[in-house]
């Protein structure tokens, strides 16, 4: 999941085929860039960010996992 607010606000706003109409793109180029297979351009990020009402900077943060901690060991049940 490469963007994981704009799939919230999208999933709070509407169905994607709606938002494809909505930012005059394909369903399956939406999609493609949802899913970060195709990058978005500046107008669909802008375009994306007016149609859903949040700001572009947030919709479009990458999503960074913490670091694990190679420190601490997993135990399995029964071994």
């Amino acid at each position: 999941m490469r963007y994981r607010n704009l799939l919230w606000a999208l999933s709070n706003w509407g169905m994607q085929y709606q938002l494809a109409r909505e930012i005059d793109c394909s369903e399956s180029r939406l999609s493609r860039c949802l899913c970060g297979r195709l990058t978005f351009s500046k107008q669909e990020r802008a375009a994306v960010a007016r149609a859903l009402c949040f700001p572009e900077a947030w919709l479009f943060e990458e999503f960074e996992p913490p670091a694990r901690n190679d420190s601490a060991k997993l135990t399995h049940i029964g071994a």
